[in-house]
């Protein structure tokens, strides 16, 4: 019967007879020629080392010192270790390529000091090499715990199926990239830091950089700063996902997303960048709780994408004319955003189809919203202070505002001009804007139902014109009040306007004002409070059993064709140049 030491001994030889030596690393403790004498404590550490090799973790510690001249990382892998603790500063590029023969599979670099201030993997190249480099490794799985890597033209990258852990670490110090993940590489990070604020960095400076179908998932804090181009450029078919925090600080650009995926289900901070906050083109865009600040220009621009955004606040700094949310053929939703001081307009939308619930727009220097063929959605929403039109659609758009305020713009409340449709609705209050409550032109068409529109003192709470159509009703849920005083309630250019039961028009002077080809239909049930004036071959019917408390006026010479019941017209005062036909 074998004795357990001959038993060690004979595993040993089959081992070192089916595993060639150099794919066990650099060499085996001890080698042995035949017919030598093999001593126990010999072959027990052969066994060890080759159970540490094949079986999982074989750790070992590197001491650099603090003056970063210190370096042992290499040797170790070569040696066979595949967990490293960094102790000190060691000063050396790590390259690992799977298509070279006896690479690890797990390779682990660890802080001894849990602190990573204290232990560092600095760049040996002057900025010419990248400090850690994983490639065609097939699966290879690199942790990286507590440590900062320092310097290099890029700091961290991966090529084809690499998988990194970085946990609680730093990227500092590079010329070009903080991280690069390509090649459907994958990433996890845990309170990682990239920071771009090298003085030696060139213009296309970029913290994390993911492409070629790369995954990255953020589990903890992630901040990325000061890099001169992007902070985070996801681009061609790769996915970052975040369950943390995300900071964004001093970048050119915070985030740009190119024909790739952004999904994020925390807070996301983004402030001092110099270009756009977030650029989308060609891709998936799905935040909650956004906070942008302190950028000129464009905060978020989108391009054939699909958006989808909860939570947002953008301020911007008012210094240039770009709207500071921009929608270009894109489609998507927008729940709970607050957009203000624009130099600009507060969003802009071309070519889209959006959806918005619970927006605030207010003191940007342009429209609060603006909207080119281009479909809105708008509900519960407050629309205030903007130096322009509260609402401004045209080339064939169309609106839906619902249960929402537009107030206090400087120009219209809301302006449907060339060809669009907008729909006011579910008590939408339109008041106190410093030119018209609503203005409808070329060929577009209004409805208003179950709401309150009010133009300011002097100013026209609605005014149609150019072949414009004004259809003005109530709902079963409430009524429809137009107003205004020292001004038309409505005034129709060359336009038809129908005011259907249960609306009331009223003004102190003139309710209703029509000219130039106009028509107006009042149906039985309305009410004007206001006279009625007609001119310029304008046409007005009035139903019977509606409530018309003012005179009807037609200006001399102008041909105004009159239609009304007998019993409309009791008691009332109708110009005697109306051409009038009795139904």
């Amino acid at each position: 019967m074998k004795t357990f030491k001959t038993f060690y001994a004979s595993f040993a030889f089959i081992c070192l007879g089916l595993v060639p030596i150099s794919a066990m690393g650099q060499s085996m403790p001890h080698t042995f020629t035949a017919n030598s004498a093999a001593r126990a404590s010999e072959m027990n550490a052969n066994f060890t080392y080759l159970l540490e090799r094949f079986s999982g973790i074989r750790e070992t510690t590197v001491n650099c010192g603090n003056s970063g001249t210190g370096s042992g990382i290499n040797t170790a892998i070569q040696n066979g270790y595949n967990s490293i603790v960094i102790n000190g500063i060691c000063k050396e590029n790590i390259k690992l390529d799977g298509t070279e023969e006896n690479i690890p599979r797990l390779l682990k670099l660890r802080g001894a000091n849990n602190d990573a201030s204290q232990d560092k993997i600095i760049d040996n190249s002057s900025y010419t090499e990248h400090v850690l480099t994983f490639s065609h490794a097939g699966g290879l799985l690199v942790t990286i715990d507590n440590l900062t890597i320092s310097g290099g033209d890029r700091g961290i990258t991966t090529w084809m199926n690499v998988n990194l852990l970085i946990r609680n670490s730093k990227v500092e110090g590079y010329k070009n990239r903080g991280i690069t993940l390509q090649g459907n590489s994958v990433m996890q990070g845990e309170n990682l830091t990239i920071d771009g604020s090298y003085s030696g960095a060139t213009t296309e400076e970029q913290g994390l950089r993911m492409w070629g179908g790369a995954v990255a998932h953020i589990a903890e804090n992630l901040t990325i700063t000061n890099n001169q181009n992007y902070g985070l450029y996801i681009k061609s078919l790769s996915l970052f996902s975040s369950s943390a925090n995300i900071t964004l600080t001093g970048n050119g650009r915070a985030i740009d997303v190119d024909r790739a995926s952004f999904l994020s289900h925390s807070n996301i901070t983004i402030s001092g960048s110099t270009d756009k906050a977030i650029n989308v083109a060609q891709g998936l865009f799905k935040s909650n709780n956004t906070t942008i600040t302190n950028t000129p220009g464009n905060n978020f621009n989108s391009w054939m994408s699909n958006i989808y955004i909860k939570n947002l606040t953008a301020t911007g700094d008012g210094s240039t004319d770009k709207a500071l949310m921009a929608f270009n053929k894109s489609v998507g939703s927008l729940y709970s955003l607050s957009i203000s001081n624009s130099g600009g307009d507060g969003l802009q939308f071309y070519n889209s189809d959006i959806a918005i619930d619970n927006l605030t727009s207010s003191n940007n220097k342009g429209n609060g919203l603006d909207a080119d063929m281009s479909r809105i959605e708008i509900m519960n929403s407050v629309i205030s202070g903007n130096e322009d039109d509260g609402i401004d659609i045209g080339n064939g758009s169309s609106l839906s505002v619902k249960s929402s305020t537009i107030s206090s713009n400087l120009d219209d409340g809301i302006a449907v001009r060339t060809g669009s449709y907008a729909n006011i609705r579910d008590s939408t209050t339109i008041s106190n804007n410093t030119d018209d409550g609503i203005r409808v032109s070329e060929g577009s068409i209004l409805e208003i139902e179950n709401s309150t529109i009010t133009g300011k003192a002097g100013e026209k709470a609605i005014i149609g014109y150019n072949n414009s159509t004004l259809i003005l009703t109530e709902s079963s849920s409430g009524t429809t009040l137009i107003s205004t005083t020292n001004a038309n309630a409505i005034y129709l250019i060359n336009s038809f306007g129908e005011i259907r039961d249960g609306v009331t028009v009223t003004s102190d002077t003139t309710g209703i004002g029509l000219i130039m080809n106009s028509s107006l239909r009042i149906v039985e049930g309305a009410t004007v409070n206001g006279a009625i004036s007609g001119g310029w071959r304008s046409t007005i019917d009035i139903e019977n059993a509606s409530t018309i408390s003012s005179p009807i006026l037609c200006d001399s010479g102008t041909q105004t064709i009159l239609i009304i019941d007998n019993a409309t017209s009791q008691g009332k005062t109708i110009g005697n140049t109306c051409i009038k036909i009795a139904r």
